[in-house]
């Protein structure tokens, strides 16, 4: 997984949804790359919408906030531009 995968509007509609539930949480990047098995820079560029997500990493972070993966993933597909 070394290849860096180029953001699209569904990534980035993914990350925005992400990033506002960690902020409402209360949960800082440290605390959810641990909870992910990700370190924090790279939690980092996901919730800004830097990198694409793999599906890993997408699973771990929805995870660390205790959210269910297919309506983040049915919320941000309705949210994106197409």
């Amino acid at each position: 997984m070394s290849e860096r995968v180029k953001p699209t509007a569904l990534t980035r509609a993914i990350a925005a949804r992400l990033s506002v539930e960690r902020e409402q949480k209360g949960i800082n990047q440290t605390d959810l790359a641990k909870s992910a098995g990700l370190s924090q820079p790279k939690v980092s560029r996901l919730l800004t919408g830097k990198y694409a997500f793999y599906i890993e990493h997408f699973v771990g972070i929805c995870d660390g906030l205790g959210l269910d993966c297919a309506e983040v993933l049915a919320t941000a597909r309705r949210a994106a531009p197409r």
